[in-house]
């Protein structure tokens, strides 16, 4: 906010400064969000290694492709694709559990105050 920005000025503090102390604590919770998105889209991803891995090449699928082809080879096995998808999951999990304090900020900062 540009209220912000002024006081802070009219204290004597630097751009930096302000960037720093007050900028960056602030845009936390949009970093994370961020982040987690980020992570989520990679971790996700299956259209681009299926199409650039291929066939040929099984020793560098990524866990969802490989789960995919666990899937079918193994469709008479249904505790083997259960297990495979209770570890695709646990990473997900775990980065929200560990991020969900700064979705938790950004919904209470947002909100209107008055």
């Amino acid at each position: 906010p540009k209220e912000i920005e002024e006081a802070a000025l009219m204290d004597g503090a630097s751009r930096m400064r302000i960037l720093w102390t007050i900028f960056v604590p602030l845009s936390q919770p949009a970093i994370a969000t961020l982040a987690i998105f980020s992570f989520l889209y990679a971790w996700n991803s299956f259209l681009w290694p299926l199409l650039i891995i291929g066939e040929g090449n099984t020793a560098n699928h990524v866990l969802t492709l490989s789960m995919i082809r666990l899937s079918n080879a193994f469709a008479d096995q249904p505790n083997l694709v259960l297990t495979g998808a209770a570890v695709a999951i646990l990473p997900p999990i775990i980065i929200f559990i560990l991020a969900q304090r700064y979705f938790i900020e950004g919904v209470a900062s947002s909100a209107v105050k008055g």
